[in-house]
């Protein structure tokens, strides 16, 4: 009897699993989205147009994502729809599965409700496949089997090909799941070169990790795999044969009956040269021969990773926003807690684990407060899962017992944002999203049908792309002359180019506001000086404060240099949809008419001093702006952010306007002596460019900058005015 009650609570508990599971798979069923407008909608666009026209990564487009971007941020085009969708899908499916799978390894209730409470709310917060992908392998991590001794080295090899994978999708998504591997394998080594035991097997398993992924990524990132194929073919050819020479050397070697004498020089030998016969020898050519293969090929990995780097590293000041004070340090409260937590789980034997937790506690926290508006729910939304994969992993009760008071701070952090009005000061509403758990019947099974049907939901989307894509569509005698021609859109409304069916030819930095270095920057100018575009669709905006002429600034100068408004099109675009108002479309000059610069005027001036500019009527003067960090700021940089900086403009006519530069790119030289307030005042600007009694508008009287922090910076700015005599 107590056998048979036993077996049916087993029962009813699987079932219950069972259908909790399958409710929130088709509750939160991640469905691809259509085309939009606008600077997101238009970045959605872009990496999937990029990856449909095969362009490479990391040199014809450089960004954050990576050739497999369109699967987790792109937007639905015709060609790769399905692909979207059964991916997401996919990944959906694969979060879930890992996370019930976890359930059967946790043995109290607790934690397995402090698990289910979690990964709850990543689903309300409505995470993206992107961070989906992260949390799924952060709890893949925390299963127990992974360092087991018989199975280490199959797990390396799948799990780091899994991140090499990754990595082309997201830089993020591939530095969190790299990263949380290699630290999870280097905690291994430490702990068996303490033991001395398994050494050997433990560093194996962690080359392991390295090559799976460099190989999986340097594979797929060519538009055409089969190419990168054959070369890591030719890797593990060469392998083989050393490996098999070796192998027939070794094996004769022990055959023969050999002197004393000789019997101890062979011993010798072999000490020395076992790690490379047979196939540890094959191994080891792999690696050296793909080490080689990866630095020499093009389209270059290298360049890939150190490229979309330079993106990340740029966004810490380039797109830093500073809000409360107060939600900082409720944060790193947390933040604090949980590494010392972590502190307590490295002791238990769990070292690699806690690095891995670490690192993507540093990388949430990151990312959620560089800029600091809705960004701030990764963090929030994400620390009650690590603080429950620590509960999970604690083997002292006093451990466990601190850990669920963190998951309850955590937990309460999010409610502060669900039930309080404008938490922080943030305008953010989300008392709404549990309504999500009691959907009204007739939705669920709308949404369930939809999973049966996708060729429907195809067709759904292209109906809204086709609607959306009406706020940018261009009027009937524009789009001859641009028809078949080379195109590129400056700033960041890309979708103008898929609702106009135009031949996009992009600059690396698709959207302006991204060149947050002057490496990014030179690289646009780099792509329009080695070819020109026909046509340049341009507008007279941009974000956070900044000025447009300050997004790219090498760029920009190539542009007013050396185009000019088409004859076609004199003024702004008549009949355009007021998403287009005030566009304006360039062609290139005949010539460059700023060739020549006057000799260089460099100086130093202290922070918040106002600096005079003399400016003849008929020239331009550029000002590379050297803002040095200081030690200090370099690490806080580095690991938060760095506050904007701002330069205080004063026109002729005494006015006065505030913009925000970047320190990363003004090095490259911005225009400064002229910066039109609007775009209405810019179309007389570049008119006057090419007019001998023009008058160029917003021109400047003096200038100064401020900072919000001033540990951060060099006590001196250094400024470098170049002067160019226009030529009309």
């Amino acid at each position: 009897m107590n056998k048979n009650l036993k077996l049916l609570k087993l029962g009813l508990y699987y079932i219950t699993i069972t259908v909790l599971v399958v409710y929130i798979f088709i509750l939160f069923l991640p469905l691809p989205w259509g085309l939009g407008v606008g600077l997101d909608a238009s970045w959605n666009y872009g990496i999937s147009r990029a990856a449909a026209d095969k362009l490479i990564f990391g040199r014809d487009i450089i960004f954050t994502y990576g050739p497999f971007g369109y699967l987790v941020q792109g937007a639905a085009l015709e060609e790769n729809f399905f692909a979207i969708a059964w991916f997401r899908i996919g990944a959906h499916l694969a979060c879930l599965g890992v996370t019930v799978a976890k359930l059967w390894q946790l043995k109290t209730n607790l934690q397995k409700l402090a698990l289910v409470i979690s990964v709850l709310f990543t689903y309300l917060i409505n995470f993206t496949t992107d961070y989906r992908i992260i949390f799924t392998f952060l709890i893949l991590l925390s299963w127990d089997n992974i360092l087991n001794n018989k199975s280490i080295r199959w797990w390396s090899l799948g799990l780091g090909a899994i991140a090499g994978f990754c990595l082309l999708t997201k830089f993020t998504v591939g530095i969190a799941t790299v990263g949380a591997l290699i630290l999870l394998l280097l905690g291994n080594l430490y702990n068996s070169l303490r033991s001395q035991s398994n050494v050997e097997l433990s560093i194996l398993a962690l080359v392991d990790a390295i090559i799976a992924s460099t190989s999986v990524a340097f594979l797929f990132l060519h538009p055409a795999p089969i190419l990168s194929l054959h070369k890591l073919l030719i890797c593990a050819a060469l392998a083989g044969v050393f490996g098999a020479t070796t192998w027939l050397i070794k094996r004769r070697q022990n055959q023969k009956e050999l002197s004393p004498k000789e019997t101890t020089y062979t011993s010798k030998f072999k000490n020395w040269t076992r790690q490379l016969f047979g196939w540890q020898g094959f191994y080891w050519v792999y690696s050296l021969s793909l080490f080689i293969t990866v630095l020499a090929s093009k389209p270059s990995l290298l360049a890939f990773i150190t490229t979309s780097l330079e993106v990340s590293s740029g966004y810490s000041s380039a797109m830093s926003a500073i809000k409360s004070p107060w939600e900082v340090r409720c944060a790193l409260v947390g933040v604090v807690v949980v590494l010392a937590l972590l502190r307590v789980l490295a002791r238990e034997n769990s070292l690699g684990f806690s690095l891995s937790l670490a690192f993507l506690l540093w990388l949430t926290f990151k990312h959620g407060f560089v800029r600091q508006d809705g960004h701030v729910l990764i963090f929030i939304f994400s620390l009650p899962l690590i603080v429950s994969l620590i509960i999970a992993k604690a083997r002292s009760m006093r451990l466990a017992k601190f850990s669920y008071l963190v998951h309850a701070y955590a937990v309460a952090m999010i409610m502060v944002y669900c039930f309080i009005p404008n938490p922080f000061g943030q305008p953010l509403k989300l008392n709404h999203i549990f309504k999500v758990l009691n959907p009204k019947p007739a939705a669920f099974m709308s949404k369930a049908s939809l999973l049966l049907n996708l060729n429907q939901v195809h067709e759904r989307t292209t109906a809204a792309s086709l609607k959306n894509l009406a706020a940018v569509k261009l009027p009937d005698n524009v789009i001859p002359l641009l028809q078949d021609k080379q195109i590129d859109i400056v700033p960041v409304e890309i979708s103008i180019v898929a609702a106009n069916n135009l031949n996009w030819k992009p600059r690396p930095i698709f959207q302006s506001y991204v060149a947050f270095k002057t490496s990014l920057d030179k690289a646009n100018l780099n792509s329009l000086v080695a070819q020109p575009r026909d046509y340049l669709l341009y507008q007279f905006l941009t974000i956070d404060g900044r000025h447009p002429f300050f997004d790219e600034p090498a760029t920009f100068f190539h542009i007013m240099c050396n185009y000019q408004l088409s004859p076609a099109v004199p003024g702004f675009v008549k009949d355009a949809p007021p998403t287009l108002a005030q566009l304006m479309i360039l062609e290139p000059r005949q010539s460059n008419i700023c060739p020549t610069s006057l000799p260089e005027e460099a100086l130093t001036i202290p922070w918040e001093a106002t600096q005079v500019l003399a400016t003849n009527d008929d020239s331009i003067v550029r000002a590379a702006i050297k803002i040095k960090y200081s030690l200090f700021g370099k690490i806080y940089k580095t690991l938060f952010r760095s506050p904007p900086v701002s330069m205080t403009v004063t026109y002729e006519d005494g006015s006065a306007l505030g913009y925000r530069i970047i320190p990363e790119n003004a090095d490259n030289g911005i225009v400064i002596s002229h910066l039109p307030r609007d775009a209405n005042e810019f179309l007389p600007f570049f008119q006057a460019l090419d007019s001998v009694n023009g008058q160029l508008t917003g021109k400047v009287k003096s200038v100064s900058f401020s900072n919000q922090n001033s540990l951060l910076y060099s006590s001196k700015i250094e400024l470098n005015f170049t002067s160019y005599n226009l030529l009309s």
